[in-house]
């Protein structure tokens, strides 16, 4: 089961990146 919660960890983290990119393109081309 530690696999899984792993996967859904980073499943839930690559999400919450792609909301902030989406919702704050100008903290997207600062970080780059």
């Amino acid at each position: 089961s530690g696999l899984v919660f792993s996967v859904v960890y980073i499943f839930l983290n690559l999400m919450a990146d792609i909301l902030s990119m989406l919702s704050n393109p100008k903290l997207r081309q600062s970080q780059i």
